[in-house]
């Protein structure tokens, strides 16, 4: 048997990948059967089994039975590195909802401090000019509790 690296693989190889190997590259199954744990990709924890003419994806392991697979995307065509690309493209955006709650908490966030602000100084000088029912305060509060 000859191992070869994946990076040297090109359109219409044939590969035979055997139980216990990684699926080398997005291919087709040419011939056999084999049973494939394709739970990184579709996060299914039950094995698929597959034969000729079924697709097969890059990274998924064989665990059952061995298959000859035509290679039929390579590098930046396969599966994974799809998914990857449009990870990175999801990190690096930002959603309109993002940009809206950001204009509403600069506005909201200053707005909510000033209005406590404001009710506590009315309460704590209206509590110092005795403004307020003696049985609203507890007799050891002060009034700078008293406003909190």
């Amino acid at each position: 048997m000859i191992t070869i690296d994946a990076a040297m693989l090109e359109m219409g190889d044939v590969l035979k990948v055997i139980r216990g190997a990684k699926v080398p590259a997005d291919g087709e199954i040419e011939r056999g059967t084999c049973t494939i744990d394709e739970s990184m990709i579709t996060g299914e924890s039950v094995p698929v089994t597959k034969s000729g003419g079924d697709a097969v994806i890059g990274g998924t392991v064989v665990q059952e039975g061995h298959m000859l697979v035509r290679v039929t995307r390579v590098g930046e065509d396969t599966t994974i590195s799809r998914i990857l690309h449009l990870m990175d493209e999801a990190q690096m955006s930002r959603a309109p909802i993002q940009d809206f709650a950001d204009r509403v908490s600069a506005v909201f966030v200053p707005v909510v401090v000033a209005i406590s602000v404001t009710a506590f100084t009315v309460w704590w000088a209206l509590a110092l000019a005795d403004a307020i029912p003696a049985d609203w305060q507890a007799a050891d509060e002060n009034d700078f509790v008293f406003a909190l």
